[in-house]
């Protein structure tokens, strides 16, 4: 029998450490009004108003657009033609490339899975992929093509010099020259992070490597990268592919390998502002069926805490769910409804989203409105540290 974890896959897919935004630019966020997209600025007020249908994060001073397309709500229209363009609403690069493939419902097979994780249309480090019906390639901000004829499945963003492509149904890391710096063999791959990026392989083996391939810390089963120089880990691992036993403990691995939390908690999750979150006394996992015969498991149970460097409980386990922090604030679930704590445990947002993401390094997250906002419940919105700076109209 399989296991899949499926918190590391979502965090394989989503945590993207190449879009990068210098602070010179305008900080302007994607939203959408009435089926049309426009941006806003920190503050909540349109920078660009609602009228293309779709526009991707602005990264680099630049966001692609979408015109003619058929909007399908949140998602990417399956048609319509891309270009870029400026904090001004200049069109700098016109609209000619082609809509990446439609995202299919789930449950999704690995390879569909692959294919929907591309980060196209966003420039990092100078560069964005976009698609030409056929496959992916990579432009610079003129508009000259870069990085072309690998035959990209699906692209991700460039993070310290390297990003991660579908190449034959493989995932492999490139240059910003365009060559294979490590050859394609990963079921999935995350962006490089101080040095290491997570992989995992066919048989489910997942683990970190360096910027030349080569696996680190092969006595521990690792369930993300590094963040903050520390990641969580699994103990007591030997070797094993799958047929992970469910009673295996978590600790935190620094990163010179050293074992700085023993593995002695339920789930560990990523370390930020001196803290990571912590469960105990947690249930035996249910195990959950996905497409392909792959397994995940899903907690129940117990609380959630945050712990220090050492091991210690910093904040005492009392949350139904935690993320860890990001920029400053922590996601929490208490009662049912997410809100926010700051390192030392005082309400930013006492518990009232349905839903709630993490703070960006700019200072606003995203989360789903629910009673306490009854004219606007079910709707997305964004907070910053202060206010909800925009409703989903």
């Amino acid at each position: 029998m399989k296991y899949l974890y499926l918190f590391s896959i979502l965090s394989l897919l989503f945590a993207c450490g190449g879009k990068p935004q210098a602070e010179e630019h305008p900080i302007f966020y994607s939203v959408r009004d009435r089926n049309l997209y426009g941006c806003i600025n920190l503050d909540g007020d349109w920078t660009i108003p609602p009228q293309y249908a779709y526009i991707a994060p602005f990264s680099e001073g630049m966001g692609a657009i979408n015109i003619g397309g058929a909007t399908q709500g949140r998602d990417m229209p399956a048609n319509g033609k891309w270009g870029f363009i400026d904090a001004k609403n200049n069109i700098v690069i016109n609209p000619k490339y082609i809509s990446p493939p439609v995202r299919k419902a789930q449950p999704y097979d690995l390879h569909e899975l692959s294919l929907a994780s591309f980060e196209g249309y966003v420039f990092s480090e100078g560069l964005a992929a976009v698609y030409d019906g056929k496959e992916w390639f990579y432009i610079n901000q003129k508009d000259s093509i870069v990085i072309s004829g690998l035959g990209i499945q699906s692209p991700r963003c460039f993070s310290e010099g390297l990003a991660a492509v579908y190449i034959n149904n493989k995932w492999g890391y490139i240059d910003k020259n365009g060559n294979i710096a490590i050859p394609p063999r990963f079921l999935f791959p995350a962006n490089f992070h101080q040095g290491h990026a997570f992989v995992m392989e066919d048989d489910l083996d997942a683990y970190c490597i360096d910027r030349t391939g080569k696996r680190l810390y092969e006595q521990y089963r690792l369930t993300t990268t590094f963040r903050n120089g520390y990641a969580p880990v699994k103990g007591g691992f030997r070797g094993e592919k799958f047929e992970i036993s469910e009673n295996k403990k978590m600790g935190l691995l620094d990163s010179t390998g050293y074992l700085c939390v023993p593995t002695e908690f339920d789930i560990v999750r990523s370390f930020g502002s001196g803290l990571a979150p912590a469960l105990i006394g947690s249930e035996p996992k249910t195990v959950l069926p996905l497409k392909d015969d792959y397994q995940t498991l899903k907690s129940s149970g117990g609380k959630w805490g945050f712990i220090d460097s050492k091991g210690r409980y910093i904040i005492n386990p009392r949350y139904e769910d935690a993320h860890g922090f990001s920029n400053g604030y922590a996601a929490v679930k208490s009662g049912g409804l997410w809100g926010y704590i700051e390192p030392d445990a005082s309400w930013l947002y006492e518990p009232q989203f349905p839903w709630a993401g993490d703070f960006n390094k700019l200072g606003i997250a995203k989360v789903m409105l629910g009673e306490a906002h009854r004219p606007y419940h079910g709707k997305h919105a964004m907070i910053n540290p202060d206010k909800i700076v925009w409703t989903e109209p």
